[in-house]
C-alpha cells in the first residue's frame, strides 16, 4: 500500500496602502507557497466572509473601499484544493 499525502502550504496575507484612509481603495493579496495549489482563498474580518476568490499563479487579490475608519483583523484562508492542505 503507497499512501501519497497532501503537500502542506503557507498563506500570507499583504494589504496595500496601510495605513489607510476610511473609503479609500484598500487591496489585500494572498499568496499560497507549497507546490502548484490552486482552489480559493476566502478574505474574512470575524465572522464575515468578504470576498471568496480563485487562486491564479498562486495568488489572490481582493479590493475594497467599504473598510470603515478604525482597526481591522482580515484573515486570508486558502481552502486547499486535491492536492494541497488548508
Amino acid at each position: 500500500v503507497q499512501v501519497i499525502g497532501r503537500v502542506p502550504t503557507s498563506t500570507t496575507l499583504q494589504s496595500s496602502p496601510n495605513p489607510s484612509i476610511a473609503g479609500a481603495l484598500v487591496t489585500f493579496s494572498a499568496s499560497v507557497s507549497g507546490g502548484t495549489p490552486s482552489g480559493n482563498v476566502v478574505f474574512s474580518e470575524g465572522a464575515a466572509t468578504l470576498a471568496t476568490v480563485p487562486l491564479a499563479a498562486g495568488v489572490a487579490t481582493f479590493s475594497t473601499t467599504a473598510l470603515n475608519a478604525g482597526t481591522h483583523i482580515i484573515l486570508a484562508t486558502y481552502d486547499g484544493d486535491a492536492n494541497h492542505l488548508e
